[in-house]
């Protein structure tokens, strides 16, 4: 090579679908009921709730609704386009 990265391939609707898709229970850790503890403010009971349905988290406590892909660029600080491609 020389040097210079290669460019990235499109987004598209289909890549951000499958993103989306990606089991988010396989990014965070949930109890049998199906709760996590919420990263984004303090508690002492998990409030973060999988919903399985629409493979989202929603946390009762703060009211943050994510996917798999605002999980990644919210938790790990990724790009829409880099947590796409990580999902896929």
């Amino acid at each position: 090579m020389n040097g210079i990265e290669p460019k990235y391939e499109k987004i598209t609707d289909d890549m951000i679908e499958r993103a989306r898709a990606y089991p988010i229970n396989e990014l965070i850790e949930f109890n049998r009921a199906g709760f996590a503890p919420c990263p984004w403010h303090d508690e002492t009971s998990p409030s973060l709730h999988h919903n399985s349905k629409n493979n989202t988290v929603h946390c009762f406590g703060c009211h943050k609704t994510v996917d798999t892909i605002g999980w990644l660029m919210d938790r790990e600080g990724m790009k829409f386009q880099d947590a796409v491609r990580r999902l896929i």
